[in-house]
């Protein structure tokens, strides 16, 4: 009853947008990317609260993680984020003035940048994390404990024929 119906409403959606519903390529294909959409929207105008976006949050994270006391370099946190290298000097030349991060050279090669997590972004990290775990959590938890196990499964494997 009530889930074919959602998946009718969902279908009619997927048409708004012109997306021929009766082709599983395009339906899997835009479904994907208007999911990614509505939950990116979500994550902003949560992190905008805390006048973050999304990329800068991002970087705070990759930061965090993959460069602990001693720092990552700019071109590793690219990689990761998969930006391009310009794009991510603009933003953590703003994080800088922001007193998020900091860069410094490495020593013995000053053409490579590493970046740590302030003080100030740590304690900005701990206090928007909770409420960001919450805004993932509350948009997977519209799937059942079931489907969540299937999407993500399929996800991965999706992932895993691309090459990832």
């Amino acid at each position: 009853g009530l889930y074919f119906l959602r998946e009718r409403i969902a279908m009619e959606y997927l048409k708004s947008f012109g997306i021929d519903t009766g082709d599983p390529q395009e339906e899997a294909f835009y479904g994907l990317v208007l999911v990614y959409n509505i939950l990116f929207d979500r994550v902003s105008d949560y992190l905008q609260d805390w006048r973050l976006t999304p990329a800068q949050f991002n970087i705070l994270m990759v930061v965090d993680k993959h460069g602990k006391e001693k720092g990552i370099s700019q071109v590793d946190i690219s990689k990761k984020l998969i930006v391009t290298p310009s794009n991510t000097t603009r933003l953590l030349e703003k994080m800088e003035t922001e007193q998020l991060i900091v860069r410094s050279a490495l020593q013995g090669d000053r053409r490579v940048n590493l970046v740590r997590v302030t003080p100030k972004g740590s304690s900005l990290l701990d206090k928007v994390w909770p409420g960001y775990k919450k805004t993932l959590q509350e948009a997977v938890e519209v799937l059942n404990g079931e489907d969540q196990k299937q999407a993500a499964s399929l996800l991965l494997r999706w992932l895993n024929r691309l090459g990832v």
